[in-house]
């Protein structure tokens, strides 16, 4: 009988010790978890948020683009793409705050531009954090109408504007090695 309590006792302990084992590794998931949520919420605190208005280049055969940043990090490495326009324009870094950065885009005719159709006049503005993340602003092209509903070329404007960060596969805090 004694013998048989024996081997009832390793076999308690060795499964104490597995449970043991897999509880550790659960908290030790967690812990990852929370530290990668709190880094990300640390960097959130940070983000440069660029923002764009768009006016009718003084020559009426352009647009110009004013950008200004919201957020409270800096915005470095800014490239901006326009409609019909392969190359895009760039700025070295915007602070928090200022506003009324000026990138002009020539040679885009507003007849031309309102002849594509709304996803095609897509302002997109992409930049670097402190971070080294890229954040993506970006917008469609418009124009208010008129009452006879034709465009306004002095009224163009912004619309669907939306801020995301850029990622090639999303980072998933469930997924961390352990």
């Amino acid at each position: 009988m004694t013998t048989t309590l024996t081997g009832y006792s390793s076999l308690i302990q060795a499964l104490a010790t597995t449970i043991l084992v897999f509880l550790t590794a659960y908290y030790v998931r967690q812990a990852r978890k929370s530290a990668y949520e709190l880094e990300q919420s640390g960097k959130a605190r940070y983000m440069p948020i660029i923002t764009m208005r768009v006016d009718v280049g003084e020559a009426k055969n352009g647009i110009d683009v004013y950008l200004g940043n919201i957020g409270t990090g800096l915005a470095q490495n800014i490239n901006v793409y326009a409609p019909f326009d392969r190359v895009p324009q760039t700025v070295e870094r915007i602070s928090p705050e200022e506003e009324n950065v000026l990138v002009s885009f020539e040679n885009i005719g507003m007849a031309e531009l309102f002849e594509v159709p709304e996803e095609g006049r897509l302002l997109r503005v992409e930049y670097r954090d402190l971070f080294g993340r890229t954040i993506i602003s970006e917008g469609t092209l418009g124009a208010k109408k008129q009452i006879d509903g034709i465009p306004d070329e002095e009224r163009l404007t912004i619309t669907n504007w939306h801020v995301h960060l850029k990622t090639d596969a999303p980072l998933d805090a469930n997924k961390l090695s352990t």
